[in-house]
């Protein structure tokens, strides 16, 4: 059964992405924390939150949110990536890589079930409904390939705080 959707959860989530779009992260913050009230088991919330509270220095508000987000969904790769930056940032290297091996992991092991059900629903006659687990496989993959770019510059010298939130 389908979830039903909450008319005033999606305009208020669409108002936050236009106001973070614009870099006016307090009227974003504004629009996410009534989302929040609406849907608060909504993973992109929580991510949107993190990312505003970054922005504005906040940054224990930050790791929070975007704990959250991935405890809501642990294939978040955004979430988890930008978690390792603010976790780099800090001098918290150990956990930053931590927690992009973790999510790498959690990526490949999705993106392999995705492609293994798809392959079933091939075999079974059922195209249209494969071509969905295969788009997923393959985000699932890209979000994989970001995380192992991000662990790969845990161990330069750039600033991984500069590389996730530059403009």
């Amino acid at each position: 059964m389908r979830q039903r959707i909450d008319p005033q959860f999606n305009r208020h989530l669409v108002e936050a992405r236009a106001h973070y779009r614009r870099g006016s992260f307090s009227c974003a913050m504004r629009a996410l924390l009534l989302a929040q009230g609406r849907n608060p088991a909504q993973p992109e919330v929580h991510r949107l939150l993190g990312l505003c509270y970054a922005r504005q220095g906040r940054l224990d508000e930050a790791r929070e949110a975007l704990r959250e987000a991935i405890r809501l969904n642990p294939l978040d790769f955004l979430a988890r990536g930008s978690l390792a930056v603010l976790l780099s940032h800090d001098g918290e290297a150990d956990s930053a890589i931590e927690q992009l091996e973790h999510g790498i992991s959690v990526l490949q092991e999705g993106a392999a079930s995705a492609h293994q059900e798809a392959r079933a629903m091939v075999e079974s006659g059922r195209l249209h409904e494969s071509l969905a687990l295969l788009r997923r496989a393959a985000w699932l993959r890209l979000g994989s390939a970001v995380l192992q770019y991000y662990l790969s510059e845990v161990f330069t010298e750039h600033s991984l705080l500069e590389l996730a939130f530059r403009d």
